[in-house]
């Protein structure tokens, strides 16, 4: 199915750039069957799925020709549905507090009930070390859609490989995304999938931290949030507080 069962413009729209009530039902919707939508996240437009849908994963990485076993990050409305995916950390508590919604994705130890859920840790999520990149994002549409099909997508930033620098991994425009994402669903043949076009991208690139144990962190990529303010929020906490 190459063509979106739903387009939505930014004319469609509300005032705040949100999705209408009716759009959102019928997103909501799409995605609770199994569907994809393309949308504009805070730096960028991907490609998402619910994470309820066990095959989100695998149709994702298919249609952007990535492998079939990179992982995917969860997209949460708020702190604390990003805060039910992870084990109780201080650490991640406060980047969220501070940076959120915002571009950082916060890699960090599934919780306990999380990791108990094979399905859900390793075929829908793919993490393959008990994991998992938790973003809460700057976007209204993508917050509320997250918001509406509970448990929040698994998304990716929608380009058909990686590239070597970040500047090459963004696409910003919505007719090129609309390409590269039709070509890839046209590979899928029946699974169906909505657009939206936005263009209130917050920022240019995503901060990626991970935090190890005993709360020491590691900024796996470094984008528009400084390696430096992270460090400075970790650096606040009491050091028996930090795991």
């Amino acid at each position: 199915m190459s063509k979106p069962v739903l387009t939505i413009r930014k004319s469609d729209l509300t005032r705040n750039g949100s999705l209408s009530t009716r759009h959102l039902d019928e997103v909501s919707q799409l995605l609770a069957d199994g569907g994809l939508v393309l949308l504009p996240s805070d730096t960028c437009y991907s490609l998402s799925g619910s994470v309820r849908s066990g095959e989100v994963a695998n149709r994702v990485n298919f249609a952007l020709r990535r492998n079939v076993s990179d992982p995917i990050s969860v997209s949460a409305a708020n702190v604390k549905d990003a805060t039910f995916y992870l084990e109780d950390s201080p650490v991640a508590s406060a980047l969220f507090d501070h940076f959120t919604p915002g571009p950082i994705t916060v890699v960090a130890q599934a919780s306990a009930s999380i990791r108990k859920q094979t399905q859900l840790i390793e075929m829908t999520i793919k993490s393959q070390d008990g994991t998992i990149g938790m973003r809460i994002p700057d976007s209204v549409i993508e917050r509320d859609l997250c918001a509406m099909v509970r448990n929040g997508l698994l998304t990716t930033t929608a380009v058909r490989q990686a590239a070597d620098t970040l500047a090459q991994n963004t696409i910003r425009e919505f007719d090129r995304a609309l390409d590269l994402v039709a070509k890839g669903m046209a590979r899928l043949k029946t699974v169906p999938w909505a657009a939206i076009e936005g263009d209130a991208f917050r920022a240019t690139h995503s901060t990626v931290v991970r935090i190890e144990p005993r709360g020491n962190i590691t900024i796996l990529r470094e984008g528009d949030i400084a390696k430096a303010k992270i460090e400075a929020v970790v650096a606040a906490l009491p050091r028996s507080m930090r795991y």
